[in-house]
């Protein structure tokens, strides 16, 4: 079988809904409106480490089905929980064509006719979409920086010089040119 990423880890969740999507709440308990079923995209979470768990929690109580792409069984963490439909193993985040296959596998998968959203949760995941964003825009809903934008976030040190160029406020802010600084 050629696929690009490594093993889908579980399968949808007991076949079913599970526990965590039985219906949206918010953190105090109180029920929320669900987006129609029909308008609903799914979401894949890009890059399972710790900040993924915020944006699965979420999009849980908004009644959103998420599916995740990870890389590291070790770091990525979010791979375990419970508000995954389905995990997909990519042996390389850098190497575009695997994760896009993971992608298309995942869209066949939701089988909905809305576009699913890609949310990246790290640095490689969101240069991953700026630089397939042709390949991604027919079938995958996200935002990005403008081209040529995308690499000067990602480098801290152009993120900061361009904050305080344009007067945008900041935290004082100090990137070591060595490890001794």
């Amino acid at each position: 079988m050629d696929v690009p990423y490594t093993g889908r880890d579980a399968a949808c969740i007991g076949g079913q809904a599970s526990a965590a999507h039985q219906g949206p709440q918010t953190s105090q308990g109180k029920g929320v409106a669900p987006l129609s079923q029909d308008t609903r995209p799914p979401a894949i979470v890009l890059g399972l480490t710790g900040n993924a768990m915020g944006v699965l929690r979420s999009l849980d109580r908004l009644g959103v089905d998420a599916y995740g792409v990870y890389s590291d069984r070790s770091a990525e963490i979010a791979r375990h929980s419970r508000r995954l439909r389905t995990r997909y193993r990519v042996a390389d985040p850098a190497a575009g064509e695997q994760v896009l296959r993971a992608l298309h596998a995942i869209r066949r998968q939701a089988g909905t006719s809305t576009k699913p959203v890609l949310l990246p949760t790290n640095d490689t995941y969101s240069r991953f979409i700026s630089l397939h964003r042709d390949e991604l825009e027919p079938g995958f809903s996200f935002r990005t920086l403008p081209r040529g934008m995308e690499e000067a976030f990602i480098d801290k040190r152009q993120a900061v010089s361009i904050c305080r160029r344009h007067g945008i406020p900041i935290p004082r802010s100090c990137v070591p040119d060595s490890f001794a600084e």
